[in-house]
């Protein structure tokens, strides 16, 4: 009984399975549980040789047959080319933008059509490296760099080259912005950080915290150094002014002033220098006032004199 029952069943499912196929010529074929369409050779479950639609007449998938995917669903667009592709065995999302909104990638990247905004808003974008650490993250075996290129009429150094470099014994880590001309062969670098924390401004090489290979305009500087106070003290030793002639016509500067020759050679220390030149206005101005003590107690004694004058000459006439 058993096994009527399953040679009925077999029987019955033969025939409806013969039924759901409707052949038309040659042109669909089935081939060890494979299906060809447009090929007597089919080679996976489903092969079709030739282009393919699936859906309606409105809203569909579309594979052209030969490199591009096309998606269409009339209530949120019209669609086009979604997936192509391209010349150079380029892979192409949204082909020549048919699909006006733009392309997003998951919730967070979108990338529009053409002008508007795209953004990428969750996460970390590395270049360069799989593990990176802020919003953008450029890593370079030897270097990082990024180029800012304006558009304008200019000819040349129109790109703005930041570069992170260096990072050896033989060449300090080292961040620098300069100008590229057209080819982005050539630089001229304005500004640079060293690894040490010291600033170039018109040199690579800066030896100091800050070092400007130019001239600096400023409308205020402030520099924090000590003060020249100290020359009002009641022990402070100033040079009489006989000695002071002294020195200045042996050593052709003032005491504590550095000679033209070393300020040539070795720079000068503004702040150090400002403390000078405060000391000299403080020591000039001891010297005015007891060059004033003087002239005033001259003047008291030509008073005296003239008093003394006065009563000659009334004497004098008195006698007469």
């Amino acid at each position: 009984m058993k096994r009527i029952l399953l040679l009925l069943f077999v029987t019955c499912y033969n025939v409806v399975s013969a039924q759901n196929w409707s052949l038309n010529g040659s042109d669909i074929y089935y081939t060890g549980g494979r299906v060809g369409v447009n090929t007597s050779t089919p080679t996976v479950v489903l092969d079709v040789n030739g282009d393919m639609r699936v859906g309606n007449s409105t809203n569909f998938l579309y594979y052209n047959g030969s490199a591009d995917i096309n998606f269409r669903y009339l209530g949120r667009g019209s669609g086009g080319r979604a997936i192509v592709h391209d010349e150079g065995n380029t892979l192409v999302l949204n082909f020549a933008g048919d699909f006006s909104g733009g392309t997003k990638l998951g919730a967070s990247t979108y990338f529009a059509a053409a002008t508007g905004v795209s953004y990428l808003n969750a996460g970390n974008v590395g270049l360069g490296t799989t593990n990176p650490m802020r919003k953008l993250h450029l890593f370079g075996i030897t270097s990082s760099e990024m180029i800012l290129e304006e558009n304008n009429a200019l000819p040349d150094y129109r790109k703005w080259n930041l570069v992170a470099d260096g990072g050896t014994a033989a060449t300090p880590s080292r961040f620098y912005i300069r100008q590229l001309n057209d080819a982005g062969t050539d630089g001229i670098v304005p500004f640079l950080i060293s690894g040490g924390g010291n600033v170039g401004i018109g040199t690579m090489l800066p030896s100091e915290k800050l070092c400007v290979n130019g001239t600096v305009l400023a409308k205020k500087v402030r520099v924090a150094t000590g003060w020249a106070d100290y020359v009002f003290d009641s022990g402070y030793q100033l040079k009489s002014l006989p000695e002071l002639g002294a020195f200045i016509q042996a050593n052709k500067h003032l005491p504590g002033i550095p000679a033209s020759s070393e300020v040539e050679q070795h720079g000068v220390d503004l702040g150090d220098m400002v403390r000078l030149q405060q000391e000299k206005i403080e020591e000039l101005t001891l010297y005015l006032l007891e060059e004033h003590k003087k002239m005033a107690a001259q003047q008291d004694e030509l008073a005296e004199l003239k008093k003394r004058l006065s009563k000659l000459e009334v004497a004098d006439k008195k006698k007469k």
